[in-house]
């Protein structure tokens, strides 16, 4: 597991949490101000390295609106990319109900960003507050 939320606070202590209740290893930044894609690339090296199947990377929740958080979800699917050809394998997007009528253009851009190639106008239905990323490390085990 990756605790790649690297800009609030308690995100790495419940993730922690989480990995102690189900038996998972976590790696969790190093260094106060780590950049999420640094995050993600130690838990995708030691994932590959330890023999793991999957590997679960929570990143920060994002608005749509800033461009320098979108461009880092960039730079995170890019990192685990280089280690793990094809990566991530799936990516949850998980917004929040709360954010009304702004769910849907947020869900659009994160489309966009992270799929570039689909068309624009495919329809998304989500119930949405943070994106998950999936990384099969053993591409050789079917799950």
């Amino acid at each position: 597991m990756a605790a790649s939320d690297t800009f609030r606070a308690a995100a790495s202590d419940q993730l922690e949490i989480w990995a102690e209740r189900t038996g998972c290893e976590i790696v969790v930044a190093e260094k106060d101000k780590a950049k999420a894609s640094s995050v993600l690339s130690q838990a995708v090296k030691r994932g590959k390295e330890q023999g793991f199947d999957v590997v679960l990377c929570d990143t920060s929740g994002r608005l749509h609106t800033n461009f320098n958080l979108m461009e880092e979800l960039i730079a995170c699917k890019k990192a685990v990319g280089k280690i793990v050809p094809g990566a991530p394998n799936e990516i949850l997007l998980v917004l929040d109900g709360t954010t009304g009528l702004n769910m849907l253009p947020q869900a659009r851009e994160f489309n966009e960003v992270i799929f570039p190639s689909l068309p624009s106008t495919l329809n998304i239905w989500v119930l949405i507050i943070n994106i998950i990323i999936i990384i099969i490390v053993n591409q050789t085990k079917r799950f």
